[in-house]
C-alpha cells in the first residue's frame, strides 16, 4: 500500500497529477505515469501522439513521427513563400507547439506612389496587401495636373520578387495648351493615351478628336495635337449643315461590311458624304462585284452592292500539263430511293430529279476563282508524257477541289520504230553515253577528242540514268571518278562524234550514286546512278525505259536485246563515219551452266543474286560485241490491250571473257531487277 506520493527520485522531478494519475516528466523528456503497486510507487512509459499535421495549400510536409519531442518540417512550392514557422514540436498535452503556416505567392515590397502623383492596379492582374504585392500584379501610375510622368507608365510584380522598369517620377510641366473647345453642332474626345484636359488646359502631346452630330458635316482637320510651344496643328474645325447622305446598303449576306477609318460614317441608316464602305466575305466564299463603295455628293454609293457566293481558287498547274474548264453540266447521282420512286410512279409524268444538281451561277467572279461544280480537265501537253492524279476535278461546295492534282511524268519503255527487219537502223532513245575526260586539265568539247566513250548508260527519267559502276569508279576501286570528269550524251545514234545530229544533248552530272554493296574485284552489285545537273529533254530521239518489276518478268519476251556503241573504233576503217549503235539478240542463260563455260575455259567465277549470263540468239539479228561496248539490255514486253511493247531495262554488262566474241560464250549483265527498289528511292 502506498500511503505517501512517489518520491521524485524515482525517474522523475516534479510529480503533476492528470486526471487522477501522477504524471512525472523523464530526463530524457520521456512521459511516464507512476502506479501504486504491491512494492510501492512505481514509473510505467506513457507515449503522448500529438494528431497529423495537414501539409498547407501550395506546400509539403516533411517527417512521420508524430510523437512527444518529434519535430515537423513544412516548406512551399516554387513561387510561393513560407508565412509562419517552418519547423512544429509536439507537446506533452498531445498538441503542437504552433500552428500550420501557410505558402503564399512570392511577392514585392508595395512599390509606392510617386510624389505628385497616384497609383492603381490593373483589374484581375493580383493585388497589393499590407505592402506586398502578389507575383503578376501589374501597378499603373499617373500624375497629377500640371505634372508630367518621367519613366514607365506601368510596373509588374515579378516571379523573383522585383519590379519591372524603375519607380516613375512626376514632374511639373512647363508648357500647356487651352482648350480648343467643342465645335458647334460636333462632339470632342481625347485620344487614349496621348494626355489630358484639366482646368482648361492640355498637356504636351494631347491629340483631340473631333466629331460631328448627324446631318452635319466635319470641315477641316478631324484631329489636332498640342505642340511643345503651347499651340495646336491645324485649324479648329466646323461642322456644317449635311443635306445629302447616303442610305446604308449594309453587308451582303455571308460577308462583313467596315467603314473605312477616316472616311466618314454611319448613323441611323444614313452614311455621311465621302464614307468608304469596304466589303469581305467568310470563309469559303469570295467576293462578287467591288471590294468598296464610296458615299457621292448627289446621295449615291458608286458601284453595285456586292455578294459573297461560294467559290474556289484556280488550283495550280504544273509544268506540261494543260487544264480545260469544261461547259457546266449536271451530275446526276440517282440514290436507291430515286430508284424505288422511278418504278412506282409513272416514268413519263414524273420527273425523278437527280440529288446534285449546280445552282445557277449568280454573280461574277474575280479572275482566278470559280463556281461549284465546276470541272477541270487535265492532259499532258506532250505526247511523251503520261498523268498522274485525277483526269477531272470538280470545284466543291466545301472550297477544295476533288481528287489530287495531276503531274505529267515521261512515258517510258516505248519504242516507235521498232521491228525486226529495221534492228540495224533503230535508235533507242533510252541509250545514254558515259564519257570520260582524257585530259584532267583540258575543257575541250567531246568533238575535239578531249573526252572517250566509256560505257552505256540507261535514261529512267528527265534527271537520272542507271550505269555500271564500273564506268564511274577508277578500275578496281570503289573510289569515284570525279562529276567533273564525266559527261552524258542523249540522242546520240552515230559514233563518230563529228557527225552532226541534232538530237543530241550534251549533259552535265550533278551526282554520282554507287551501290553501297559494289564489290570492284568480283564485280558483284555492279550498278550506279547518275544524277544530271540538267532536266533531260524529252523527245522523239530521247526517252526513258522502264524498271522491271518481278511481276514484270513473268509476261516478257525470252529474246532480249542488248545495245551499244563501240568503244574502240577504227578511224580508218571507210566506213567508220557511218558506225551506230550496236544491238544484238540475247537470251538468258543458266548461271550453273554458265559457271561451267567459264571453267572449261580456265576462269573460275561466281555468278552471284545480282547477275545474270546471257549470249547471242542464234535465231536472232547480232551486230555487236556486248564487252567491247558496255551496253544495257532491255526486254520487250505486250501492253495490256497487246497492241505494242514495253521495253524494261534488265541488265547492264558488267564482265566476260577477255578476248574473244563467239555467240556461243557467256556476258555476264548486272541485273537489274534486284534494285529496283534501291534505284527508286535515289529518284525521288
Amino acid at each position: 500500500m502506498c500511503t505517501q506520493g512517489p518520491h521524485p527520485a524515482i525517474i522523475g522531478i516534479h510529480p503533476t497529477v492528470v486526471g487522477g494519475l501522477v504524471m512525472l516528466e523523464a530526463r530524457k523528456a520521456t512521459p511516464v505515469r507512476v502506479t501504486c503497486g504491491i512494492q510501492g510507487w512505481g514509473p510505467s512509459l506513457l507515449v503522448v501522439i500529438c494528431r497529423n499535421p495537414m501539409a498547407p495549400d501550395n506546400g509539403t510536409v516533411e517527417g512521420d513521427d508524430f510523437r512527444f519531442g518529434s519535430q515537423i518540417y513544412f516548406s512551399c512550392d516554387a513561387d510561393f513563400r513560407l508565412f509562419g514557422s517552418n519547423v512544429v514540436t509536439c507537446q506533452l498535452d498531445g498538441n503542437w507547439n504552433t500552428s500550420t503556416p501557410r505558402c503564399e505567392s512570392k511577392s514585392c515590397p508595395d512599390p509606392g506612389v510617386p510624389l505628385n502623383g497616384q497609383q492603381r492596379i490593373l483589374p484581375e492582374s493580383g493585388h497589393i496587401h499590407q505592402a506586398f504585392a502578389t507575383v503578376g500584379t501589374i501597378v499603373h501610375f499617373t500624375c497629377n495636373d500640371l505634372f508630367i510622368l518621367s519613366g514607365s507608365a506601368q510596373r509588374s510584380c515579378q516571379h523573383n520578387g522585383t519590379w519591372t522598369d524603375k519607380q516613375p517620377t512626376c514632374t511639373k510641366e512647363s508648357k500647356r495648351c487651352t482648350d480648343p473647345g467643342v465645335p458647334i453642332n460636333g462632339q470632342q474626345r481625347i485620344l487614349p493615351g496621348s494626355g489630358h484636359i484639366n482646368q482648361g488646359y492640355a498637356t504636351v502631346g494631347t491629340v483631340v478628336q473631333f466629331t460631328c452630330d448627324y446631318l452635319f458635316l466635319l470641315s477641316g482637320s478631324a484631329q489636332r495635337t498640342c505642340q511643345e510651344d503651347g499651340t495646336w496643328t491645324e485649324k479648329h474645325p466646323v461642322c456644317t449643315k449635311e443635306n445629302i447622305s447616303c442610305v446604308d446598303s449594309g453587308a451582303p449576306l455571308k460577308g462583313k461590311k467596315s467603314i473605312l477609318r477616316g472616311s466618314g460614317e454611319i448613323h441611323q441608316g444614313h452614311a455621311t458624304i465621302g464614307t468608304v464602305v469596304q466589303f469581305t466575305c467568310d470563309y469559303s466564299f469570295v467576293l462578287s462585284g467591288s471590294a468598296q463603295r464610296t458615299c457621292q455628293q448627289d446621295g449615291r454609293w458608286t458601284e453595285k452592292q456586292p455578294t459573297c457566293i461560294k467559290a474556289c481558287k484556280k488550283p495550280k498547274i504544273p509544268n506540261l500539263v494543260r487544264q480545260k474548264v469544261l461547259s457546266t453540266q449536271p451530275q446526276t447521282r440517282k440514290t436507291p430511293l430515286h430508284r424505288l420512286l422511278s418504278i412506282i410512279q409513272d416514268k413519263e409524268l414524273s420527273q425523278i430529279f437527280p440529288t446534285k444538281i449546280p445552282v445557277h451561277h449568280i454573280g461574277n467572279l474575280p479572275v482566278g476563282f470559280y463556281h461549284p461544280h465546276t470541272q477541270l480537265e487535265y492532259e499532258c501537253i506532250s505526247p511523251f508524257y503520261r498523268r498522274l492524279g485525277s483526269k477531272k476535278r470538280t470545284c466543291l461546295k466545301t472550297g477544295k477541289w476533288s481528287g489530287r492534282s495531276p503531274t505529267c511524268i515521261p512515258i517510258c519503255g516505248k519504242l516507235g520504230n521498232f521491228s525486226l527487219q529495221n534492228l540495224p537502223s533503230m535508235t533507242w532513245a533510252w541509250q545514254a553515253a558515259l564519257y570520260q575526260k582524257t585530259s584532267r586539265t583540258s575543257n575541250e568539247i567531246v568533238r575535239q577528242h578531249a573526252w572517250f566513250l566509256a560505257c552505256s548508260g540507261a535514261l529512267l527519267n528527265e534527271r537520272n540514268l542507271v550505269v555500271a559502276a564500273h564506268c564511274v569508279t577508277e578500275l578496281g576501286k570503289t573510289v569515284m571518278i570525279s562529276t567533273a570528269d564525266l559527261m552524258v550524251v542523249l540522242g546520240k545514234h552515230y559514233h563518230e562524234e563529228e557527225r552532226q545530229e541534232k538530237s543530241r544533248q550534251y549533259l552535265r552530272i550533278a551526282a554520282v550514286i554507287v551501290h553501297p554493296s559494289y564489290d570492284p574485284v568480283l564485280l558483284d552489285s555492279d550498278i550506279a546512278i547518275i544524277k544530271l545537273m540538267d532536266k533531260a529533254k524529252i523527245t522523239d530521239q530521247v526517252q526513258p525505259v522502264c524498271l522491271p518489276d518481278v511481276k514484270d518478268l513473268s509476261i516478257m519476251n525470252t529474246q532480249g536485246y542488248v545495245t551499244g556503241w563501240t568503244m574502240q573504233s577504227d578511224a580508218k576503217d571507210s566506213d567508220h563515219s557511218n558506225d551506230t549503235i550496236r544491238v544484238g539478240t540475247i537470251e538468258i542463260g543458266d548461271s550453273v551452266q554458265c559457271e561451267q563455260q567459264y571453267e572449261n575455259h580456265g576462269i573460275s567465277v561466281s555468278i552471284t543474286e545480282s547477275m545474270f549470263c546471257a549470249r547471242q540468239d542464234p535465231s536472232g539479228f547480232s551486230n555487236i560485241c556486248p564487252l567491247e561496248t558496255g551496253g544495257v539490255a532491255t526486254f520487250p514486253a505486250p501492253d495490256r490491250i497487246g497492241s505494242a511493247f514495253t521495253w524494261y531495262l534488265v541488265g547492264l554488262v558488267s564482265w566476260g571473257y577477255e578476248k574473244g566474241c563467239s555467240q556461243e560464250l557467256f556476258t555476264v549483265y548486272t541485273n537489274v531487277t534486284p534494285f529496283k527498289d534501291w534505284i527508286e528511292k535515289h529518284l525521288k
